[in-house]
């Protein structure tokens, strides 16, 4: 069998800027620059529907820094991790949250109360010379049940914000806009916002984020399998399915190119045919499908562009 596995990761690396992504990058960008000019924190909300690029723009800007390291001092071995990334746990409590954030500092002193943890994780991130903080899943504080964790969490950002004086960026889905900006605490912290949204339909424009992101993958596409004809990404016959099988959401349309892409890299023919995209339909799930059933792919393109038209 063809050994694939450098192209589909080649392909899968690219990162192909639009207009919304990269307003929310500039506005995480402008939020850490504020911060740092400043001396104050201007941290900055991240929100966005599950897969439409949250994650993969926080990577993005880790990656512009340097990677973690240690040096020997007096004092024994101290790492310098110019960024962190952490995660808030299922059903978060303040103790869980703490123990999270020794964790993702690769400090696993676990013991204690909640206040004793908070305390050593400010103290990591001093010591560390964190420079810029990802906090993710913040909507798990969204549950109406957990109102005394949410309090406890917030408060405990309140804290980190203040102790550290470095920014962070909180990530999460649109539902974290309910309750995040609720109380003061955290309004004059977090003056920056920025959005991520599905990508929307648009068959013509060129100058669209749907088009810019299609013609720029399949420029890649072609370049990295060295393809030689076929279909284009671009073009309606492909697009249109293309966006009811993703629903525009950016993580199902990557993983449906690059299955496409797969199929042609095996077939070995330098072509991309349509029937490469409608057998990488049949083998991933699509939660995000616009069709109540049926494959996109082998659906006449009058009736897609029917119901295109009738959504609201």
């Amino acid at each position: 069998m063809i050994d694939i596995t450098e192209q589909l990761k080649s392909f899968e690396s690219q990162i192909i800027n639009y207009r919304s992504y990269n307003l929310a990058y500039m506005t995480v960008m402008r939020s850490i620059q504020a911060t740092q000019m400043r001396g104050i924190p201007s941290c900055v909300v991240l929100v966005g529907p599950s897969g439409c690029g949250k994650s993969t723009l926080a990577n993005q800007i880790i990656s512009t820094y340097p990677p973690e390291s240690s040096e020997e001092d007096n004092g024994g071995v101290r790492n310098r991790r110019p960024t962190m990334y952490c995660g808030l746990p299922t059903k978060a409590t303040i103790k869980s949250f703490a123990k999270a954030l020794l964790e993702s500092l690769k400090f696993e002193a676990y013991s204690g109360d909640a206040f004793e943890l908070t305390q050593r994780a400010i103290r990591q991130i001093l010591l560390q010379n964190v420079e810029v903080a990802f906090l993710d899943e913040f909507q798990m504080l969204a549950d109406k049940k957990a109102e005394q964790a949410r309090i406890d969490v917030i408060n405990c950002v309140a804290r980190l914000v203040d102790r550290t004086r470095i920014p962070f960026v909180i990530l999460g889905t649109p539902d974290i806009e309910s309750f995040f900006y609720e109380k003061d605490i955290l309004r004059r912290r977090f003056p920056f916002f920025a959005r991520l949204t599905p990508l929307q339909l648009d068959l013509t424009e060129p100058a669209s984020d749907l088009q810019l992101v299609l013609r720029g993958l399949d420029k890649k596409m072609y370049e990295i399998g060295h393809l030689k004809t076929g279909v284009h990404l671009h073009e309606p016959e492909i697009t249109l399915p293309l966006f009811f099988a993703s629903g525009g959401i950016m993580e199902d349309l990557r993983l449906h190119l690059s299955n496409a892409f797969s199929f042609s890299l095996y077939r070995g023919d330098g072509t991309l045919r349509c029937e490469d995209f409608s057998n990488a339909f049949e083998i991933t799930r699509h939660d995000h499908c616009m069709l109540a059933e049926g494959n996109p792919f082998e659906v006449d393109r009058n009736r897609l562009l029917e119901m295109a038209n009738s959504e609201p």
